[in-house]
């Protein structure tokens, strides 16, 4: 995916499986890329309208799972989008097909890499593509350029 404001959608996924990974390992816990996979594919899903099937919480790893979905699916809620030039507070929550559209690169990708020793990095991209706004905490905002 070339287009820059997909990357920053793209990033913040990243960045949460990332802390995912972190806060698993903490715990004695150790995800494969088919785990992230599948939980990206549920969130996925979720966004699509489908009900997710998620496991029933009898291990550490199987609840781990369950709350990653939960904070996956967030992720969405704290983008948004402003058109170039727009004032930061005009930007509208990110449309479910962006989101849908960046999940589906961010599990493409993941499918490419498996097999391979690698950090859980599923595509290396650069923060340069996404703009902070302060005063909103953990919420993103990206430009769409036309």
């Amino acid at each position: 995916m070339k287009d820059p404001f997909y990357a920053g959608i793209v990033f913040e996924i990243e960045r949460k499986i990332t802390e995912g990974d972190q806060i698993a390992k903490s715990r004695g816990i150790v995800l494969t890329d088919s785990q992230v996979i599948s939980v990206l594919t549920k969130v996925l899903g979720a966004a699509e309208g489908k009900l997710a099937q998620l496991p029933a919480a009898s291990n550490p790893r199987d609840g781990f799972l369950v709350e990653m979905f939960g904070k996956l699916k967030k992720v969405c809620e704290g983008i948004f989008e402003s058109e170039e030039g727009e004032a930061p507070d005009s930007a509208k929550p990110l449309a479910t097909a962006d989101w849908a559209r960046a999940l589906r690169c961010v599990i493409e990708s993941a499918r490419c890499g498996r097999g391979r020793y690698r950090a859980r990095g599923i595509i290396s991209i650069s923060s340069d593509h996404s703009s902070r706004r302060p005063s909103d905490g953990d919420s993103a905002a990206f430009t769409r350029r036309q």
